[in-house]
């Protein structure tokens, strides 16, 4: 083994001969070849990928895999299971979420289980959700729950407006790019 401590941890940084495991910040296994406990950063300063996850099994199963785990000893109805935070600075020198996609567990029963999964935006200096699926939407996929003034556009091959949806004006157009009545057709 080789251990070496820092001035508040005895195992800052922890090879473990026996059991093939190198260990930051934890005493024992965590469940990895590398175990870190506590917070880490991972920093460059050109475009290169910061972070790769690479599998190289050569079969039809899934890989490689990213594994967010919230293990709570009890764990509740709408617990956040997991958000993935896109940051940036803007020209005041703040740090600002542009977007987001937060997930949550809504009924923690055995066997009745459901997942809920939403994307934000910054939109005017404020995160809106404007996507949304799971069981708290009814078992379906919602947009613009927040009943805010974002409008929902299909394109076509030929139309950017195959379907239109007005969410300032509650109207719908359909190859129309300006409804001028609840539902327009062109």
């Amino acid at each position: 083994d080789f251990r070496v401590e820092g001035s508040s941890n005895t195992h800052s940084f922890f090879v473990d001969a026996g059991d093939d495991h190198v260990n930051i910040g934890a005493a024992g296994d965590l469940g990895g070849r590398l175990n870190v406990h506590g917070n880490g950063v991972f920093q460059n300063a050109d475009q290169t990928d910061t972070l790769t996850l690479s599998n190289t099994d050569a079969d039809a199963n899934v890989g490689p895999r990213l594994k967010f785990g919230r293990n709570s000893s009890s764990p509740a109805d709408a617990d956040l299971t997991g958000d993935i935070r896109f940051e940036t600075k803007n020209d005041a020198d703040q740090d600002v979420v542009t977007a987001q996609i937060k997930t949550n567990i809504g009924d923690v029963r055995d066997g009745n289980e459901y997942g809920e999964i939403s994307f934000y935006a910054m939109t005017n200096g404020t995160l809106q959700e404007y996507m949304a699926f799971g069981s708290n939407a009814g078992n379906a996929t919602v947009f613009n729950e927040q009943s805010q003034d974002l409008d929902f556009r299909v394109e076509s091959n030929n139309s950017a407006h195959a379907i239109f949806v007005d969410a300032s004006a509650d109207s719908i157009g359909m190859f129309e790019s300006s409804p001028a009545a609840r539902l327009d057709v062109a």
